[in-house]
């Protein structure tokens, strides 16, 4: 499987490059929120850390290939009476001395096959943690551009409920003049009054929608950001390429991230099988030492021995063979589960292969849908703009009311909000699409940006 992306300093280079001047109107724009969400966003962070903690498993398992060299030290003081039989009987004397040493030990491991298997291992878990790295890439990219939008849709529904708001109020205004002329019956006014207070309830929803939004986007960019470049007036519908969901699925289970991730994990899996089965072989290591001590002058024991002081020097070279026998079942039962933690991860690997599928299929359809449900709205949009126009003229000349003006606005605004959210999922579905599929990039962002108004 191709790796797609970069690492995080790359990342960041590729961005910086496309970044460019700020805007001037002091709107950040999705190229820039991106940025800040690379630079600030906690879970990412969280795997690049975790990343880099994954890249040790390769000297580690190296590590315990190569060989083992320590060095051991002591002192002592030795306090004690010594008692002896001479030929004129029993004698004794006080002990009293030091003894000082060191001791230089190597240990090379010639056979342990759990090491060669666990320096394989380590090259598969390097590369899941790569792949995990590469799908929290992609995951950022589509959540900075995700939470982009809502606030720019949350904009868009609360222009939308205000105007809203302000139709149902000239209704109301409207009724209640012409109740008080007798023209209505006040249920007629209660109805145009509810239809208000409706109305500025939903705006309050909007308001704190709009709100909650932008924590979102805070959360993810690390500060808020009150204006946000909004899209231009006309987003280009482009079918994905290839133009067939079945080529796209392919592309998918070949080069999705997560899938990648799964398929090293299972070979992880496969090898801690082997890992635990080589507790039943023997190990060979090849040991080396040298050992000093050093005992100061003591008392002579009377017609034994002389004191004075003592020095020793050992050293040795040899091979040492271990053979398990017997661990209590320890090794069987580890081996045991190892297999069972292989089939558990091939069952993953498999819900990520069927979930990617899934992904790819729906992500493809929703792009084609999206494409589908703009151009539809964009005509509905089309409509309600030029009814709108025709209603003003008919205010202009008297056979029109004001209200009929107002509750043409809000069904443009309706329309418009509309239009501007079908582009919006089109843009995201077009980048889950290329998520599922592994080739996500941030370079995929610049067009989008270009739709933006600077």
């Amino acid at each position: 499987m191709k790796n797609r992306m970069h690492l995080p300093s790359v990342m960041a280079l590729t961005v910086s490059l496309a970044l460019g001047l700020p805007n001037a109107a002091g709107a950040i724009d999705l190229i820039e929120t991106y940025k800040f969400a690379l630079d600030n966003d906690a879970e990412f962070a969280a795997a690049v850390a975790g990343n880099k903690a994954a890249q040790e498993f390769k000297p580690q398992a190296r590590a315990a290939l190569l060989p083992n060299i320590s060095l051991d030290a002591w002192t002592a003081y030795n306090d004690g009476r010594r008692k002896a039989r001479s030929r004129s009987g029993m004698v004794a004397d006080d002990a009293r001395y030091n003894t000082n040493g060191y001791g230089l030990s190597l240990t090379q491991p010639v056979f342990r096959w759990d090491r060669w298997v666990q320096l394989r291992q380590a090259d598969d878990r390097v590369k899941q943690a790569n792949a995990e790295l590469d799908s929290a890439a992609q995951d950022l990219i589509v959540r900075a551009a995700a939470r982009y939008f809502e606030v720019l849709a949350a904009e868009d529904n609360l222009e939308y409920r205000i105007t809203t708001k302000d139709a149902f109020f000239s209704q109301y205004n409207q009724a209640l003049q012409r109740f008080e002329v007798g023209l209505i019956a006040i249920t007629d006014v209660e109805e145009a009054k509810a239809g208000h207070d409706l109305a500025v309830a939903e705006e309050i929803r909007a308001r704190n929608a709009l709100e909650n939004a932008r924590e979102a986007l805070r959360e993810l960019v690390g500060e808020y950001y009150e204006q946000l470049a909004p899209l231009a007036k006309e987003v280009p519908l482009l079918k994905p390429d290839p133009d067939s969901a079945e080529r796209w699925v392919e592309k998918a289970l070949a080069e999705n991230r997560q899938v990648a991730a799964a398929t090293f994990a299972s070979k992880v899996a496969q090898e801690e099988i082997k890992r635990r089965a080589s507790g039943h072989l023997p190990t060979l290591d090849l040991v080396a030492g040298r050992n000093y001590s050093a005992q100061s002058e003591s008392p002579k024991l009377t017609d034994l021995s002389v004191g004075g002081p003592s020095r020793n020097y050992t050293d040795a070279i040899g091979l040492q063979v271990t053979l398990p026998i017997f661990s209590g079942g320890l090794t069987y039962s580890q081996t045991e589960q190892a297999r069972h933690q292989y089939q558990q991860a091939l069952e993953q690997l498999e819900s990520a292969r069927r979930g990617t599928h899934r992904q790819a299929r729906q992500s493809y359809n929703g792009v084609i849908d999206s494409i589908s449900g703009v151009a539809a709205l964009r005509q509905a949009l089309t409509s309600t703009q030029k009814a709108l126009e025709a209603i003003e003229a008919g205010f202009q000349v008297g056979t029109r009311t004001s209200v009929d003006v107002l509750n043409a606005q809000r069904n443009t605004y309706e329309s418009k909000r509309d239009y501007k959210n079908a582009q919006y999922t089109y843009i995201l579905g077009g980048l889950r699409l290329k998520q599922a599929a592994g080739t996500l990039s941030p370079d995929d962002l610049v067009p989008i940006n270009d739709w933006l108004k600077h």
